[in-house]
């Protein structure tokens, strides 16, 4: 006989496990700046620009123009207009489309109803769009990798649709059988498109058709002829309870599904594989105790669910019911409340919901506290580590080969705890751009593979930091630098050492050992970016050490290129004007889709800041405060001229005809002179594609 410690050493309850959320750059509209042409004479004597921009559609033009949904866009016609309206307006939606064929099997199992057409009556189109918009999942656009494993989403028809990714991406609905993403990632102006293969039921349709269903059955006999409950069925049974939920009742059972009991069984170990295991009369009543938690004395339709404790079965233990976004969840003893996957299946004598985990009562807690076991200690058994979540995410694969090329991956398949703000694949060219490379396997020399080194461990906090905790102040992270947090109203910036920003997109992606945020820009160290510049030309270095307060300019500086390090390594004279940091973020804030540096990614945009940069510089000219001359134009390094206006105070005024003022002069460095300017300066060149 096993000992009643020994089979409670282990989990009693089960936490959901989430998916990573992958977050990149889509294309949300019109590029940022299109493709220079090569040849810049011809592009000027042409005297045309070619437009490449695109607009989306939305997703009622999606739905309608794709012939496999013709049946999905005849439903839309078919119900209430507000619906199409919903699709066509301007938001963030989630639309799991059924195609032709889907449509086609719900037909072929409904009698009475052989096409849409036959849905004619008030009450069958009000059935009709009910079905639609258990599609629709409003105020969320998820991409196919950003859906959770074992979450229930709240549908525009308001009941939930479950959602599993261990074999692709699978919806579950009230019928209990799943639906497979067939073709995902449809994307529109308003979100998200998802093809699937079956047409979803909520409980309010099947109810509509089948209004008897479940009803010459108690709720014992229910719960034994529900597939997904045959554990909790084995349960009664053991703990001699199905004659007590044979009788009149009424009851309402919150009753945990095939998988939430079949968890308890894996964390219990070896030698309880069913609850025949449960063998001495101490397990069976603390079986008994646990049942009991589940089951409510009153007949509680969802309608009729509350806000609200409810006492149980088990003497003098309540639960309370929570209503949130995602629709009721039960608040027990533990930390981890238990979310209705399923609603109202008729009885007799009461009703059922499904639940996905175990409930406990803060009694049971109790005596499982005081033999040492605390229910909150409970690692999630389908936990992954931050290494493998990284591994599995397509949106995260350059993070993979960085961290693999670095040896930083297997650390984060360590104990930890780690926090990982993982910049997505967009990241790649800026940080190519900084060392000059093309891709990951130009990283060849120690000194490049220990600046991505330096890089990544300023992604990696040392400790496990939850969504909640990323409060307004200085973190350090495994580099031993600060990243500086700005949590304004729930918007989460992170500020690197550089000056720039990079915004949290997707927070608190679980791993068993720490948390994942998506964040939106790469970070980087002031560390890196002096290294970086100690490696240049005599002349650059002795720049870079007048831009230490100012190093988003030192940074753009690298990631020019060639051009500006050649201008300064020649033996004449010249003269350089340079924006500050605050001259940069205004720039960012002025032009659409620029946010960073970081957002100049491709090889083109590299060009526009390269020759953005070379506009700042002139050469052949040492020039001091003193020898400026109202009106005079400076020939830039760019190619156009730069006007100068004195009113009491040096002004520059470049193609935008906006003045960019001097604020600090006179700096001398090898052969040149430095002057510190508000505002970066835009040639002609470059303003036509801003």
């Amino acid at each position: 006989m096993k000992a009643f410690p020994k089979l409670f050493n282990s989990l009693i309850i089960f936490t959901l496990t989430c998916l990573i959320v992958a977050c990149s750059k889509g294309d949300d509209g019109p590029s940022k700046v299109e493709n220079e042409q090569e040849n810049t004479d011809s592009d000027a004597s042409d005297g045309t620009e070619e437009d490449n921009s695109s607009t989306a559609v939305h997703l009622l033009d999606l739905a309608t123009s794709i012939d496999d949904l013709s049946f999905l866009a005849l439903a839309l016609d078919k119900i209430d207009p507000a619906i199409k309206e919903q699709l066509s307006k301007e938001g963030d939606i989630t639309v799991f489309a059924p195609t032709n064929t889907a449509f086609e099997n719900l037909l072929a199992e409904l009698e009475d109803y052989n096409s849409l057409n036959d849905f004619s009556s008030e009450e069958d189109l009000l059935l009709l769009e009910e079905i639609v918009k258990y599609h629709v999942i409003a105020n969320e656009a998820l991409l196919a990798a950003q859906v959770t494993n074992d979450k229930s989403y709240t549908t525009l028809q308001s009941e939930t649709v479950t959602t599993y990714t261990t074999d692709g991406v699978q919806l579950q609905d009230k019928t209990n059988t799943r639906s497979s993403v067939i073709v995902a990632d449809n994307q529109a102006s308003n979100g998200i498109a998802h093809l699937v293969d079956k047409v979803l039921l909520p409980q309010a349709v099947l109810d509509a058709l089948n209004p008897q269903q479940n009803s010459d059955k108690t709720v014992a006999e229910l719960i034994g002829t529900t597939e997904n409950l045959s554990l909790l069925k084995d349960a009664l049974q053991v703990a001699g309870l199905e004659s007590t939920l044979n009788e009149e009742g009424p009851f309402t059972v919150f009753a945990p599904s095939d998988d939430a009991v079949q968890v308890l069984f894996d964390l219990l170990g070896e030698g309880y594989a069913s609850f025949s295991d449960f063998d001495n009369s101490i397990e069976i009543l603390l079986l008994q105790d646990i049942l009991k938690y589940h089951v409510v004395n009153q007949n509680l339709l969802a309608a009729d669910l509350e806000a609200t404790a409810y006492a149980t079965l088990q003497a003098n233990q309540n639960f309370e019911l929570v209503a949130t976004a995602n629709g009721w969840e039960i608040n027990d003893a533990s930390n981890t409340n238990a979310a209705l996957t399923e609603i109202d299946k008729l009885a007799t004598n009461g009703v059922v919901h499904v639940i996905n985990k175990i409930l406990i009562s803060p009694e049971t807690a109790e005596l499982l506290a005081s033999i040492g076991i605390d229910v909150n200690d409970i690692p999630d058994p389908n936990a992954t580590s931050i290494k493998a979540l990284v591994e599995q995410t397509t949106e995260l694969s350059f993070l993979q080969q960085a961290l693999e090329l670095t040896g930083l991956l297997d650390t984060l398949g360590e104990d930890g705890p780690y926090t990982v703000l993982a910049p997505a694949n967009e990241t790649i060219i800026f940080l190519f751009a900084l060392l000059g490379n093309a891709s990951l396997d130009d990283y060849t020399s120690s000194f490049e593979i220990d600046i991505l080194r330096q890089v990544l461990q300023y992604h990696i906090i040392p400790k496990n930091i939850t969504e909640d905790m990323l409060k307004s102040g200085n973190i350090t992270t495994l580099l031993g630098e600060p990243i500086t947090i700005n949590n304004t109203n729930g918007t989460i910036n992170f500020t690197d050492g550089v000056g720039l920003t990079s915004t949290l997109r997707y927070g608190n992606i679980p791993a068993s050992n720490g948390t994942i945020h998506i964040v939106n820009n790469l970070l980087l160290p002031a560390t890196v970016v002096d290294r970086l510049a100690e490696q240049t030309t005599s002349t650059f270095n002795a720049l870079a050490a007048e831009l230490k307060e100012n190093r988003i300019v030192m940074t753009a500086l690298l990631m020019a290129g060639d051009e500006i390090k050649n201008g300064l390594t020649t033996q004449s004279k010249f003269t350089i004007f340079l924006p500050t940091n605050a001259a940069f973020l205004n720039l960012f804030k002025s032009l659409d889709g620029i946010e960073s540096l970081a957002d100049f990614d491709t090889e083109a945009e590299l060009v526009i800041l390269s020759k953005i940069l070379a506009y700042h510089l002139v050469l052949y000219q040492n020039k001091n405060a003193n020898d400026f001359i109202d009106g005079e134009d400076l020939v830039s390094f760019q190619g156009e001229a730069i006007r100068v206006h004195l009113n009491g105070e040096i002004n520059l005024i470049d193609k935008t005809n906006k003045a960019a003022k001097v604020t600090k002069t006179d700096i001398a460095f090898g052969n040149g002179t430095l002057h510190f300017i508000d505002k970066v300066l835009i040639p002609q060149a470059v303003l036509k594609h801003l």
